[in-house]
């Protein structure tokens, strides 16, 4: 089968989790035996990929307006989402070029290109439900106009989808919560395709550990990971440096927000590493990786990251969303604040126990979230979107 994977931009190395999902499941259903091609308007590429990627020009504004027909609202909700006509209809002409039987939209702009795609099979890949992850992020912390802002994007993303809901052939969620969420409002095929982990990549190293230490990591200007550092430095850490005054936490990612600087200039014993190339040897020296997440939606990659690197995990419940056989369940986890503490200094005080969880972990991301299985079923969608589409009169 001939597939076209569209996401707006992409980073490689991922810089998101959209890159990261899009471009790991392309070259699964690469070695599959399908030709995948990746289509996109921001191109930032500095490693190869199994697969050929096309940066799209834009078509001029006014042949894209004089070609797409919309209304007033549409092209606001369009315009918001920094989508113009002449980027849909560019879009459209690449992928009519490439003569696909089958296109997978990702984000919410992908649901706008897969609109003009009338003969290919349509799938849409939103992977989080994006109403839902927008209400999770509305805090008593923000300001009113932060708040007012996020709301406003969630009822924007929510009048899309409904718009669009009759677009999509299949739509694939990446947690079983928000597959639930999405059935309910676009009222059509949506289907749980859990992420997977690179197996090889992410696998534990003979790192010499560092005691008394944990890691997070994650990019650092997304507001789930900012929301869970807040939490986490500001109620759990104090008391674990008052029982562990040589504790020590290293938190790494791409370009750290002010918040996140702010943050850990004022907490003790925590080091901020930013843009770090390769987080595995840092990952690696640490007995646990904490998960301490308060808000979002979906899979947490950076969980099944820290499984596949053997890392004892210690997980808030917002952060097992979307995980397959995790029962019983290989981390710790922690919901009160006493219970983060606990369950840290008990773990670096028996280096035996938190290896044994680490080793837990590693067998359960490898029978549960390999990009393999993830394939099977993204190819049980295509045929299941397929026979739909042929028994339509």
């Amino acid at each position: 089968m001939r597939i076209a994977m569209i996401h707006r931009d992409l980073s490689v190395p991922p810089r998101a989790g959209a890159h990261l999902h899009t471009t790991k499941l392309a070259a699964e259903l690469q070695r599959r035996g399908h030709h995948v091609e990746y289509f996109c308007f921001v191109l930032d590429q500095n490693e190869e990929l199994p697969f050929p990627v096309h940066q799209v020009a834009p078509a001029p504004e006014s042949e894209g307006e004089a070609w797409i027909e919309d209304s007033k609202l549409m092209r606001n909700l369009q315009r918001y989402w920094a989508t113009s006509a002449g980027d849909l209809l560019g879009m459209h002409r690449a992928i009519e070029r490439a003569r696909c039987d089958l296109v997978i939209g990702s984000g919410i702009h992908g649901l706008l290109y897969l609109r003009l795609a009338k003969r290919e099979l349509r799938i849409w890949y939103p992977a989080d439900d994006l109403f839902s992850t927008a209400m999770t992020l509305l805090s008593f912390s923000n300001t009113l106009r932060r708040n007012w802002a996020i709301f406003g994007e969630g009822a924007r993303s929510l009048l899309i989808q409904r718009w669009c809901r009759d677009v999509p052939d299949e739509t694939w969620m990446v947690a079983q919560r928000d597959m639930r969420s999405m059935r309910r409002l676009l009222g059509r095929p949506v289907v749980w395709l859990p992420n997977g982990v690179d197996l090889e990549f992410f696998r534990p190293l003979e790192t010499p550990l560092t005691p008394h230490s944990a890691v997070f990591w994650g990019r650092l200007d997304f507001d789930p990971n900012e929301q869970a550092l807040e939490f986490f430095l500001g109620k759990v850490w104090p008391l674990v440096r008052a029982r562990q005054p040589e504790a020590r936490l290293v938190v790494m990612g791409f370009a750290p927000s002010e918040k996140v600087v702010r943050l850990t200039e004022n907490a003790p014993g925590v080091e901020l590493r930013s843009n770090v190339p390769d987080i595995r040897p840092v990952v690696c020296s640490a007995p646990v990786a904490i998960f301490p997440f308060v808000s979002g939606t979906g899979v947490k990659n950076k969980l099944l990251e820290g499984a596949a690197m053997g890392r004892a995990l210690l997980v808030s419940p917002m952060a097992t969303d979307g995980l397959r056989g995790a029962d019983p369940a290989p981390w710790r986890l922690c919901k009160k604040p006493e219970q983060w503490r606990d369950a840290l200094l008990e773990l670096w005080r028996d280096p035996r126990a938190a290896a044994e969880l680490g080793a837990r972990a590693r067998r359960w991301v490898e029978n549960n979230h390999s990009w393999e299985a993830t394939g099977a079923l993204a190819e049980e969608s295509f045929e299941r979107a397929r026979a739909r589409r042929e028994e339509r009169p």
